[in-house]
């Protein structure tokens, strides 16, 4: 009875471990077939030459902020494509644009002397947020799509957010930041009722969860930006004047901490860069802001003049810092301004620290630029990437 009992017993856990092991197995096989290839989703391949290259020869003008010469990687003369909403750049040779309409893709490999181009929509729907991991470059806008290649841009697929949103009729995904090569969070909204929406990986995107946010304290409206301090305590603002959350349990909580001052100075808060845990920095409308303390608290900074490119803006002529980046201690800001008819000599600034001024990045002392920034991205300060409505720019600080 007793070697019988035994051999059960042995039985039992042989069968439990090939069962578990085929389950994990499964899971594993699950997870790869998430993402599909681009030519496998008809809906976005349907527009008529789709893929495209677009030869070009980049130029140089006078960088009169600092007497080098920045370069003109790539030019859209066709103003209806709207304006690029992303840059990143792997290396000073292999990068991309994204935004515009059409689910818009512009990448290069050559440091922009010719660029593949992808439209993988119809309509005027546009892309929103790059990402990459170690393996992969992600893209995301006005979509139910995730994109992702490798990082030679070659192999396109997609992974089908709605799979986890059965009931939405539409989605929109404004922001995708990574914490490490593997841990991510993306925000965005529901189309149909308007709803938060977040999706967390652990894997480096190839897998997503959703994170429920039914019943916190969150409003209706889109969340278009998010600050990981490590995987537990995340910040992240909506679209309305930037109200900024926090959650210290990797979203099951929420707090709403958005300072008064916010509020007293009539300014929006749009984008976050964290440099360190004790620095965090935020731009908006007419104000950039400090905080040593994740953002329960801000400090306004203030620019001395002579030059304060947000004191040069009054009620009428409406300016938004649009967007945050930046190589260790050294942190880099794009803009848009309204009434801007005649154009701007300068559109992106550098934090000078040892002064607390915003010097121009890029300036122009004979000509004007658009200056509709959505994207500054600084891959070292040899190369910081400045996208306007028209232009992809690569400047040096120095």
């Amino acid at each position: 009875m007793k070697i019988m009992l035994t051999i059960n017993w042995a039985f039992k856990t042989f069968l439990m471990s090939f069962l578990t092991l085929s389950f994990c197995t499964s899971c594993k096989a699950q997870v790869k077939e998430n993402y599909i290839a681009i030519d496998q989703v008809p809906e976005l391949t349907e527009k008529d030459n789709y893929q495209f290259d677009i030869p070009f020869n980049p130029s140089k003008i006078k960088n009169a902020a600092n007497g080098t010469e920045a370069d003109i990687l790539y030019q859209n003369d066709d103003l209806n494509f709207s304006f690029f909403n992303d840059v990143l750049f792997l290396t000073p040779q292999k990068g991309l644009i994204v935004g515009g309409t059409n689910l818009s893709i512009r990448s290069t490999k050559d440091e922009g002397k010719s660029w593949q181009a992808l439209d993988f929509s119809r309509f005027a729907n546009a892309f929103h947020s790059i990402a990459k991991t170690k393996d992969h470059i992600f893209v995301l806008g006005e979509s139910k799509y995730i994109f992702r290649a490798d990082h030679d841009f070659g192999k396109w697929e997609v992974f089908n957010s709605q799979t986890l949103y059965p009931n939405a009729t539409g989605i929109t995904w404004f922001k995708l930041r990574f914490l490490n090569d593997n841990f991510g969070v993306v925000v965005g909204q529901r189309k149909d009722n308007g709803r938060p929406i977040m999706l967390l990986t652990k894997d480096a995107g190839s897998s997503w969860e959703t994170i429920n946010l039914e019943g916190s304290i969150l409003k209706d409206y889109a969340l278009v930006e998010v600050s990981m301090l490590d995987q537990e305590n995340w910040l992240i603002l909506d679209d309305t004047i930037g109200i900024s959350y926090f959650t210290a349990d990797a979203g099951k909580t929420w707090q709403d901490i958005s300072s008064k001052m916010l509020y007293d100075a009539d300014a929006t808060i749009r984008s976050l860069w964290l440099v360190n845990p004790n620095e965090l920095f935020a731009a908006g409308s007419r104000s950039f802001w400090k905080s040593s303390d994740f953002a329960k608290d801000w400090t306004r900074l203030d620019f001395p003049k002579p030059f304060n490119p947000i004191e040069m803006y009054n009620e009428g002529d409406y300016l938004t810092l649009t967007d945050i980046t930046g190589i260790g201690e050294d942190i880099y800001v794009s803009s848009t301004a309204s009434d801007n008819d005649e154009g701007r000599t300068a559109f992106a600034y550098r934090l000078d620290r040892e002064n607390m001024e915003l010097k121009p990045l890029l300036l122009s002392d004979s000509s004007t630029f658009i200056g509709e920034s959505h994207a500054i991205y600084a891959l070292d300060k040899e190369h910081i990437y400045i996208v306007d409505r028209d232009k992809l720019y690569r400047v040096q600080d120095k």
